[in-house]
C-alpha cells in the first residue's frame, strides 16, 4: 500500500522536510515551498513532534513568524523533547526572560543529557552566581557531566572561584571524573607556587634589611 499510494515512512519524511528547510535557509525564495510541504506533513502525521519543531526553528531563525505556537505544538506532542526546551530557552533569552530561560535549559539537559555541551555557553551567560548555576543543573550523575561541561566554559580569571566550586561539586557527584580533578589539582599547585614565591620574597627582603 505504501508503494501504491507513494507514502513515506516518518524517517524519510523527516529527511525530506529537513532538506527543504536547509534549502530555504539558504534561499528565501524557497521558504513558501518549505512551509507548504511542512503543513502537509503535519496533516498526514498530526502526532509527530519533529515537524512543528522544524517550523519553530524556521520561525526563530528567519524572524518572520512567532516560534511560540510551533513550540507549543511540539511540547504538547513530546513534553520531554530536549531540543524543543533548548530552542524555547533561546526564544525566552531573546525576550529577556532570563530565569524562565534558565529553567528551560535545565529541562533540556534533563531530558537529553547530550545537549550539555551545546547549551553550556547559554547557561554560563545567564547564570550570575554559583547558586543560580546549581539551580539549573540536573540531579545525580547526569548533573556531574553538565557541571564538568560548565566548568570548561569558565576560563576568565574572575571566574576562577566559581570554576573551583563547580569542579568540586562535579567530583562530589561523580568521583570517577578526571577532568574536574585535574583542574582542581592545577589550581592547588598554582596556589602553592604563589605561596612559595611569597615566602621566597619575604626571605629576600629580610636578607636585604639585614
Amino acid at each position: 500500500l505504501a508503494l501504491v499510494f507513494c507514502l513515506r515512512d516518518v524517517g524519510t519524511q523527516r529527511d525530506v522536510e529537513r532538506a527543504l528547510f536547509e534549502r530555504a535557509d539558504d534561499d528565501p525564495a524557497e521558504r513558501p515551498r518549505f512551509r507548504a510541504s511542512l503543513r502537509e506533513a503535519m496533516k498526514r502525521r498530526p502526532a509527530e513532534h519533529y515537524f512543528p519543531l522544524l517550523g519553530a526553528m524556521a520561525a526563530f531563525r528567519w524572524k518572520d513568524q512567532s516560534p511560540m505556537p510551533w513550540l507549543q505544538h511540539t511540547l504538547e506532542r513530546a513534553p520531554v523533547n530536549g531540543r524543543a526546551h533548548a530552542l524555547l530557552a533561546s526564544v525566552l533569552m531573546a525576550r529577556g526572560a532570563r530565569k524562565q530561560a534558565l529553567l528551560e535549559l535545565r529541562l533540556a539537559v534533563e531530558h537529553e543529557p547530550g545537549l550539555a555541551e551545546k547549551v553550556a555557553p547559554q547557561t554560563i551567560s545567564l547564570a550570575r552566581s554559583f547558586e543560580e548555576l546549581m539551580s539549573v543543573v540536573p540531579e545525580g550523575q547526569p548533573g556531574a557531566m553538565v557541571l564538568n561541561t560548565r566548568a570548561r566554559q569558565l576560563q576568565k580569571p574572575e571566574q576562577a572561584v566559581m570554576q573551583r566550586q563547580v569542579d568540586t561539586e562535579a567530583v562530589n557527584r561523580d568521583p570517577k571524573l578526571i577532568e574536574p580533578r585535574a583542574r582542581l589539582l592545577a589550581g592547588m599547585f598554582a596556589s602553592l607556587a604563589l605561596l612559595t614565591q611569597g615566602k621566597e620574597a619575604g626571605v629576600a627582603c629580610a636578607t636585604i634589611a639585614a
